[in-house]
């Protein structure tokens, strides 16, 4: 596939249904139409039954009391945040009493999966809570202290981070350990894309006063981001085995991170920045790193690459919904306040050349990002939101 040249402008700009917000989805479940009771207790476990997970020997139960990571937050010694209350440690799938083991809502999940440290387990349990709530049995809850959000989501403690300016490079010529370097980059980027689907679920409660208001497809869509994303990174991580290498094995930054801190403020604010402006850069480099990928004779990779890439054009359609829906909602001009919500939170100018075909299937036309182009002036004289 050329990549040097971005693909001409499609005829028409696919339009984005805004979905409909009449239906409340605070305590729904995703069949149900009509609300039921909000705060759902997180219980994991039938009421007196017990299991030997939690019997541990007094020695082990000592080793798991853990520490704290500086902001109050306790660590286990493993390196994950402790489970919420009534929930007890989850086994490996397919064993009988796998069910007693799921938090009793949406938001319980999303706060058990950014309380997991592992990234394969984090990817395990989003692919096993996406299966759950396709059941149809699970509500989306209610915001209390023991679900959260973190301040930091768990992550494995092996990982070298260091300052994007820091990160190796990634250039892909054929050799071995930069085909390596770049593989891990893709994994890095869809470990912490797990993370940031699963952060939107816990934290909308949190930064969105009306949450109540927002209908179920709003949390079905990113529970559908963060099930793709986990597969994405078994894909890219299965890869990096055959490849002798691993997740870990490179230097990684957290820039995806810095920018959802940054939006943590507004709903609104994070999905423009994180969604529409991270992710859609995605669609625009990804197809010259498959061309790359092909010009070097690692079809493998390629193949992999195409498929992660045209499931991330809906991943830009479903943040590019959201907040034409919240504009919708708030009487505001939607081209004008992405202009306003980049120039404050997003540093530099958005870079072309850019994939106008993808962008545009994803409902993301010229006008939300050709203005932005131009140089911007300094963060500090910029208005705040």
């Amino acid at each position: 596939m050329p990549t040097t040249q971005q693909a001409p402008p499609a005829e028409e700009q696919n339009t984005v249904s805004i979905p409909s917000s009449s239906t409340s989805s605070s305590c729904q479940t995703p069949s149900s139409s009509s609300s039921s009771s909000c705060c759902v207790p997180d219980k994991a476990t039938p009421e007196g039954t017990t299991s030997s997970a939690n019997i541990k020997p007094e020695k082990e139960e000592e080793e798991e009391e853990g520490r704290t990571d500086g902001q109050g937050e306790t660590v286990l010694s493993s390196g994950e945040h402790p489970l919420p209350p009534n929930t007890i440690a989850k086994p490996e799938l397919g064993t009988a009493d796998e069910d007693l083991m799921t938090p009793s809502s949406l938001l319980g999940m999303a706060h058990r999966v950014l309380a997991t440290a592992s990234i394969a387990e984090k990817a395990r349990l989003t692919t096993h809570y996406a299966q759950v709530w396709k059941q149809g049995c699970i509500p989306v809850g209610c915001p209390s202290d023991d679900i959260a959000p973190l301040p930091h989501p768990a992550r494995p403690t092996q990982l070298n981070i260091v300052d994007p300016t820091k990160v190796e490079k990634r250039n892909c010529n054929g050799n071995l350990h930069h085909k390596q370097a770049l593989v891990h980059s893709l994994a890095h980027i869809e470990s912490w894309a797990v993370d940031l689907a699963w952060d939107i679920i816990c934290r909308t409660p949190h930064f969105f006063a009306d949450w109540k208001d927002l209908p179920n497809e709003f949390w079905e869509d990113w529970l559908i981001v963060a099930e793709d994303e986990a597969r994405h990174f078994g894909l890219l991580d299965a890869r990096l085995r055959e490849m002798d290498s691993h997740y870990g094995a490179f230097t990684v930054h957290e820039g995806l991170w810095d920018s959802a801190e940054e939006t943590n403020d507004k709903l609104l604010h994070r999905l423009a920045i994180v969604h529409m402006v991270h992710e859609a850069r995605g669609l625009d480099v990804t197809p010259k790193t498959i061309h790359k990928m092909k010009s070097i004779g690692d079809k493998t990779s390629a193949a992999l690459l195409q498929t992660i890439y045209e499931e991330e054009i809906s991943h830009v359609t479903k943040g590019t919904k959201w907040f034409e829906w919240l504009c919708t909602r708030e009487n505001l001009e939607k081209h004008a306040k992405f202009h306003e919500v980049v120039n404050n939170y997003f540093r530099g100018a958005l870079k072309p050349p850019f994939n106008v075909e993808a962008r545009t299937k994803a409902g993301m036309g010229q006008e939300y990002y050709l203005p932005l182009t131009e140089k911007k002036r300094p963060k500090e004289e910029r208005t705040s939101t």
